[in-house]
């Protein structure tokens, strides 16, 4: 049986939330090659902007590191039609040893032009890639982060990274400029999304909702030696669906974005010790849980 979230509706926040015109040429404190930050405290910019969230400690006593972040991004304009996807960025301690460290969240996919809309959720920090695995982002250590903002992506290549390997700049004028309504919101551990009605030009479906889903989503066997199998009537588009678990004590041990790849079943192998977990399935602004026993 699935059921809403469960958790509490305390603690998230927006770590930004504001209309933007992404230029080209862009001016250099916005970025450039395919980047937007809103916060850039290094090289005189001083562009400071957490949103809501703290700007002392982003793990204690929120812990937004094992939460999950989620993501609206709303084009009004675009030059052409063209799909493309975005991804949220955090870079640090810009003149650490062996280089900074960086992590970039899982990817929200648009069918690009004006009204082309996305909301989803973009996993946990704790799970996110990490530019250093030896020296990852502290997110106990907001105060040194030198940039945070989003990249856009065409396909597996940035259409304004000029002199980078995976640069295709020809493709600028596909995208930009651009303006576009862009959300962030931070969900720490134990707490659940309170939904995109409650912020502005979001859906009205509500993040705990299971309408329509509900009866065409299914997870066996259960209990299980660790593989589970989900099998979705309605088949969401690639990339629409991901999946977390955490242990009874919330603590997230596992996520992955699921791929249908045209039918409606897929299954996931969950190398985990025995014992009871949630599994959260996050479809656009839904939530839906069920606890599995692995034996």
């Amino acid at each position: 049986m699935f059921f809403p979230g469960s958790g509490i509706i305390a603690q998230e926040k927006v770590l930004f939330d504001q209309t933007v015109t992404w230029e080209w040429p862009i001016p250099q404190w916005y970025g450039g090659n395919s980047f937007y930050w809103w916060h850039r405290p290094q090289e005189g910019v001083g562009v400071t902007n957490f949103g809501d969230m703290s700007s002392t400690d982003w793990e204690s006593p929120a812990n937004f590191r094992n939460g999950i972040f989620y993501m609206r991004f709303e084009v009004f304009s675009q030059p052409t039609d063209n799909p493309f996807r975005i991804q949220l960025g955090i870079w640090q301690d810009i003149t650490k040893d062996g280089g900074h460290s960086e992590t970039i969240s899982e990817s929200v996919y648009l069918d690009g032009g004006s009204g082309s809309v996305i909301e989803a959720g973009i996993g946990s920090p704790s799970s996110w890639w990490q530019i250093r695995t030896d020296v990852p982002v502290d997110f106990s250590r907001p105060e040194d982060f030198y940039r945070i903002g989003i990249v856009l992506w065409k396909g597996d290549c940035v259409p304004k990274g000029q002199g980078w390997g995976d640069g295709c700049p020809d493709y600028q004028s596909e995208f930009f400029p651009m303006q576009a309504r862009i959300t962030v919101v931070a969900v720490p551990q134990g707490s659940y999304f309170s939904g995109w009605s409650n912020y502005n030009g979001g859906s009205n479906m509500p993040a705990g909702s299971e309408s329509h889903i509900k009866s065409s989503l299914s997870l066996f066997p259960n209990p299980t030696s660790g593989e589970i199998i989900i099998h979705l009537e309605d088949r969401p588009e690639e990339n629409d669906l991901l999946l977390v678990v955490q242990n009874i004590s919330g603590s997230l041990v596992y996520t992955e974005r699921l791929y249908f790849s045209g039918a409606p079943v897929t299954k996931v192998q969950l190398n985990l010790i025995p014992g009871f977990y949630i599994v959260n399935l996050i479809r656009g602004n839904r939530i839906m849980k069920e606890k599995i026993l692995i034996h």
